[in-house]
């Protein structure tokens, strides 16, 4: 594994969450986040359901999650990394498609 994921893992302070939810949250941010790390609202939804988080603490979750693991892994593999802006950019089409869609 990767040096950042495996220092999360691996930490000396206990976990504010359980080895379960991270379990869910990895396996989404590597699986199904892992070329565009913004969970839409649907996936959001899915996600608190599953790990019994509110959105609060997901947003914050996957936030540090983007910085601390997600950007250091695709630099380190020389793949792009997503930035906010870009994230805002394809957020804004994808409201104007489903608003013209009938």
């Amino acid at each position: 594994t990767h040096r950042s994921v495996r220092r999360t893992l691996m930490r000396r302070h206990p976990s504010q969450h359980s080895d379960n939810v991270t379990t869910v949250l990895y396996a989404w941010l590597f699986e199904e986040g892992f070329d565009f790390p913004y969970a839409t609202g649907t996936t959001k939804t899915k996600l608190m359901s599953e790990t019994g988080l509110s959105e609060k603490q997901l947003s914050y979750w996957l936030t540090n999650a983007r910085k601390r693991v997600w950007a250091p892994l695709r630099k380190s593999l020389g793949l792009p990394v997503v930035s906010a802006a870009q994230r805002i950019r394809v957020q804004s089409r994808s409201r104007e498609r489903s608003d013209d869609a009938p």
